[in-house]
């Protein structure tokens, strides 16, 4: 439905300095913050690069003829009749769209609900603090501000992460009383970890880019300028370093580029952040070709994840350099349609199962249906 991709699946409470994804919806998806990927992740935020690009739409619109969808999801067509008696009573209203998408952190469906077009949301989840996170970003968004959300998030690039800990709690606290009773439970435990230390930096997959970042800084490259910085030195010595800037094509076959991709997906690195995740050598390559083909696409800098991917943050300086949820307008128009449970709702189970359930129980179908967080 939407051209970009939301949050993964969080991380796994641990003890210690290893971090623990486990998948199994039954496990808590956090894991304890370790002191060194703090204070890594803080002095990485120091080093961002802002870009002002085209201002161009990131998320792909569905066909104003969908608006006409029949109750199978295709267009039907059957009512155009150009012999039409101009004094006819006028037709009613297109019926509006039922959606059902993948919960996942709540950014696609909140993001739907934009829509003028889109009657009600239904976001399905097999893990359930996915669920949690979408009912707290729900919450964040009926009653904060956008500049609030970002601070509870710790997505402010203004604000140091460990500076501003006690504003997040604070935040959290005023959502609270408008959490149901399990996500309210499930979020006191995690008070004075992801919540204080923000929420938008916490996650397994945030983990991995911090990583990435990391190496692409040691090797002084850097994707959202276009820039390689090579030594002419067979020693690498800083000093003699030389910038190069660069296509971000030629980015995607740059060894160096590899090398450091290479690194982060490695048995190594994974025993290093995360403790009993199955993955093997060939999904770990998969991955790799696949942050490295994106590269070579067109007009990528013009999606607001590329920004996201390499920086930790937003670009908040560009209208669409957020999640469509989060940019003004949108939030300004999900306030005035709806955003409570009668337009949209969370459900934890599978998909298949969920969607079967909700058929039998209201007899509809739904319009569109989205099976992938991509």
């Amino acid at each position: 439905l939407l051209t970009r991709r939301t949050r993964m699946t969080m991380r796994v409470c641990s003890n210690g300095s290893a971090y623990t994804p486990d998948f199994s919806p039954s496990v808590l998806p956090f894991s304890h913050m370790n002191e060194d990927y703090q204070a890594e992740l803080e002095a990485l935020t120091t080093l961002q690069y802002w870009h002002t690009f085209p201002n161009k739409d990131s998320f792909a619109s569905v066909s104003s003829s969908s608006s006409h969808a029949s109750t199978t999801g295709i267009n039907n067509n059957n009512n155009d009749n150009s012999n039409t008696d101009s004094s006819a009573p006028a037709p009613p209203p297109p019926r509006k769209l039922r959606v059902l998408c993948i919960a996942s952190s709540g950014e696609t469906a909140l993001s739907l609900l934009s829509r003028e077009d889109v009657e009600s949301v239904d976001a399905v989840d097999l893990n359930p603090w996915q669920v949690y996170m979408s009912e707290l970003r729900r919450a964040a968004l009926i009653h904060l501000t956008r500049s609030e959300q970002l601070r509870l998030f710790g997505m402010d690039s203004a604000i140091p992460l460990s500076g501003d800990a006690e504003e997040r709690k604070a935040l959290y606290a005023r959502i609270r009383p408008h959490l149901p009773t399990a996500v309210q439970e499930a979020w006191d435990t995690r008070l004075d970890k992801e919540i204080a230390f923000g929420l938008g930096h916490s996650g397994q997959s945030e983990i991995i880019n911090h990583d990435i970042q990391q190496e692409l800084a040691k090797a002084g490259i850097d994707p959202l300028a276009g820039v390689v910085k090579r030594s002419s030195e067979a020693d690498n010595n800083q000093s003699d370093q030389e910038e190069h800037t660069v296509s971000r094509v030629h980015l995607a076959t740059d060894p160096g580029m590899l090398q450091c991709f290479q690194r982060v997906y490695s048995f190594e690195n994974f025993r290093r952040r995360f403790a009993q995740l199955h993955i093997n050598q060939a999904a770990m390559d998969e991955m790799i070709h696949r942050h490295l083909e994106v590269l070579s696409r067109p007009k990528i800098e013009d999606n607001y994840f590329f920004q996201y991917y390499y920086s930790n943050y937003h670009n908040l300086a560009k209208e669409d350099g957020t999640p469509l949820y989060l940019q003004p307008r949108a939030q300004e128009a999900i306030k005035r349609l709806g955003a409570d449970s009668s337009r949209l709702r969370f459900h934890v189970g599978d998909v298949i199962s969920v969607a079967n359930q909700l058929h039998t129980a209201s007899n509809a179908h739904f319009d569109l249906i989205s099976i992938s967080n991509i």
